[in-house]
C-alpha cells in the first residue's frame, strides 16, 4: 500500500505541475489543486504512521476503504486535467492558424503594396509626359500669340517656311512663288477659286471660321482677316483669269477688316490700282452677308439670291465667292457666278475662270 501511495504522489505532483503551466486556470481547476494537495500531505502522513503505529485489522480495513475513495477521485482528477490540456491544446492551434492566416495577410497586403507602388511610378511617368506634351502646346501657343498681333509671315521667315505661312485656326496657307507677276514681297492667300471644288455657298459660321482645301480652293475666315488687318495696316491684291487665260489684277493700299460685333465690315480699301477695274469700291463699308445673316441694303437677301456670301450693298459689281462655272458659256446664270464688273474687260454676264485674294503687311 506505500508503494501505491507514492505512486500516487508523484502522479499528483506530475498533474500539478503541468497544470501550473496553462495559461487559464479556472476556479474549479484551483480548487481541484487544493484538494489534491491535501489529500497528498494526508496520504504521506498516514503512510508514515503506518510506518511506526501498529493498527488493527479493523483500522486496516477502513483505511483502504478510504484509499480506494481517493484513488477513485484522483482518476476524476486526472481526466479532467486531460480535457482541459486537450482544450489548451487546440486553443494552441487555433492561435497557431490566427498567425498563419496574419502572416498570409501580411504578404497579401505587401504585394499590393509594391502593385500600388509601380501603378504610382506609373502615373508619375504618365503625368511628366503629358507636362512635356503641355510645354511643347504652350511654346506653340506662344508663337502664335507672337504671329498674332504682328503678322504671321514674319513668323514663316523665322521658322524657315519658305513659300507658306501659319494662321492662326488656319492651318498652312499657301503663298504665291516669287517667279508669279506679282509685286515684290511676300503675299498671304486669303481666298482661291480655281476649280469649283469646294462649295462656296455655306452659312454664318462657316465664313467666320474659315473653310476648303488650301491647296486648291478655300477661304481663311473672317475672323482671321480682321486679326490680320487689325494687328497691321495690309495691303490687298486680287488676281483674276477669264477663261481666255488673261490675267489683271485690282490692288488696294489699306485693306482692313472689322470685328464681329461690327459684322466683318468692310471699314477700308485705301487707294486702287490694277488693269481690272475698282469693282470693290461699291461695297466699302458694308457688312459681310451670308444667307444665314442678311445685313446688305437690298430689299432681298443678296447671298441667298446670288448663291454666295459677301460685302453686299444692293449688291454690288463684285462678288468673288459666287457660283463656279466650269467653262465660260453665256447661259449660266450671271447673277450666281463669280463677279467683277469694275470695267470694260467684263460685265455682269462673265464668270471668271480663276481669282486669288492676297494680303500683305504694308
Amino acid at each position: 500500500m506505500a508503494y501505491n501511495a507514492h505512486n500516487l504522489i508523484l502522479l499528483l505532483v506530475f498533474l500539478v505541475a503541468v497544470e501550473a503551466h496553462s495559461t487559464v486556470q479556472p476556479q474549479q481547476w484551483r480548487d481541484d489543486k487544493s484538494y489534491m494537495i491535501n489529500q497528498t500531505q494526508a496520504i504521506q502522513s498516514h503512510t508514515g504512521n503506518k510506518s511506526t503505529t501498529p493498527s488493527s485489522s479493523a483500522d486496516s480495513t477502513d483505511n483502504a476503504f478510504k484509499y480506494a475513495n481517493h484513488i477513485r477521485y484522483l482518476s476524476s482528477l486526472i481526466h479532467r486535467f486531460s480535457y482541459h490540456l486537450e482544450m489548451q491544446k487546440d486553443a494552441i492551434k487555433r492561435q497557431e492558424t490566427a498567425i498563419i492566416k496574419l502572416q498570409d495577410d501580411k504578404s497579401a497586403l505587401e504585394r499590393k503594396s509594391d502593385q500600388n507602388k509601380r501603378y504610382i511610378d506609373q502615373l508619375i511617368a504618365q503625368t511628366s509626359e503629358l507636362k512635356s506634351k503641355l510645354n511643347a502646346e504652350q511654346s506653340s501657343m506662344e508663337q502664335l500669340k507672337l504671329c498674332a498681333p504682328r503678322n504671321c509671315l514674319t513668323l514663316a521667315k523665322r521658322t524657315q517656311q519658305v513659300g507658306a505661312s501659319h494662321v492662326p485656326g488656319s492651318g498652312s496657307i499657301s503663298l504665291p512663288s516669287q517667279d508669279e507677276p506679282l509685286a515684290a514681297g511676300i503675299w498671304t492667300v486669303v481666298q482661291r477659286r480655281v476649280d469649283g471644288s469646294v462649295n462656296f455657298y455655306r452659312n454664318w459660321s462657316d465664313y467666320q471660321i474659315g473653310f476648303g482645301n488650301n491647296q486648291t480652293e478655300f477661304f481663311i475666315g473672317l475672323e482671321t482677316l480682321h486679326h490680320l488687318t487689325s494687328a497691321k495696316e495690309h495691303e490687298l491684291h486680287i488676281r483674276l483669269t477669264d477663261f481666255a487665260n488673261e490675267t489683271r489684277f485690282a490692288q488696294y493700299n489699306q485693306f482692313l477688316v472689322g470685328n464681329a460685333q461690327e459684322q466683318y465690315q468692310l471699314k477700308s480699301l485705301g487707294n486702287y490700282s490694277g488693269n481690272a477695274g475698282n469693282a470693290l469700291i461699291y461695297n466699302l463699308h458694308q457688312k459681310f452677308s451670308t444667307y444665314d445673316r442678311d445685313n446688305d441694303y437690298d430689299d432681298d437677301n443678296c447671298a441667298e439670291d446670288m448663291h454666295s456670301a459677301w460685302w453686299y450693298r444692293a449688291c454690288g459689281a463684285s462678288d468673288l465667292n459666287g457660283v463656279y462655272v466650269k467653262q465660260n458659256v453665256t447661259d449660266y446664270h450671271a447673277d450666281k457666278g463669280i463677279l467683277w464688273a469694275g470695267s470694260d474687260w467684263h460685265d455682269w454676264e462673265y464668270s471668271f475662270k480663276s481669282v486669288t485674294m492676297m494680303i500683305r503687311p504694308k
